[in-house]
């Protein structure tokens, strides 16, 4: 993403995230694309449990019935802007040296 359009972003108060869900292998760390959008925030607690929100089935209206896709889950992953995060049992922790 151009600096041009990661300004544009930050002014804005956008964030664009990437969802990778943990594969059922159950000893392996294998992940899957499973959406990339936008969210608002300009804190990060804000755009990650905008994520989280948008990945679990709550009301109807969130992204994952779009997607036809389960709930957000314990060791699934969010990038954003090249920073990469765990769903933990409560809050999520930063991966440093994890990719997908």
């Amino acid at each position: 993403m151009h600096v041009y359009e990661r300004l544009r972003r930050l002014i804005l108060g956008k964030a664009r995230v990437e969802i990778y869900y943990r594969a059922p292998l159950l000893f392996l760390e294998n992940y899957e694309k499973v959406a990339e959008f936008d969210v608002k925030g300009r804190r990060l607690t804000e755009i990650l449990e905008q994520a989280y929100r948008e990945m679990n089935r709550v009301d109807g209206t969130e992204r994952v019935y779009e997607l036809n896709l389960r709930s957000m889950s314990v060791g699934d992953l969010v990038k954003i802007e090249g920073r990469t995060f765990r769903v933990d049992d409560i809050g999520w922790s930063e991966i440093r040296k994890y990719s997908p």
